[in-house]
């Protein structure tokens, strides 16, 4: 049995949240409220943000961030609380 990574749980939440909401038009992007992933994935606000920025390095996602005065990561008002998913059938195709 393997031993799931971080990368591979955020990927999971995020597809169940997906499968869950039933939405098929996911060709183009889906936006997901960071709060509900936070809640469902089970890390921590700093780990979860780690890995987002991970996937948005290699083009997965579109995720902003930002450090405030007290050296915690936040994620940008502008975006509402929400990221896309950038290429969701790929990003949901992650395995490894």
């Amino acid at each position: 049995m393997a031993i799931l990574n971080t990368q591979q749980i955020v990927v999971n939440k995020i597809r169940d949240v997906v499968l869950l909401t039933h939405d098929v038009n996911i060709n183009d992007f889906y936006r997901l409220r960071f709060d509900d992933l936070l809640k469902i994935s089970g890390l921590d606000e700093k780990e979860l943000i780690r890995v987002l920025m991970i996937f948005q390095e290699q083009g997965l996602l579109d995720f902003h961030s930002q450090v405030d005065s007290a050296g915690r990561m936040i994620h940008d008002e502008y975006v509402l609380n929400t990221f896309r998913l950038m290429n969701a059938k790929r990003f949901l195709s992650v395995r490894d």
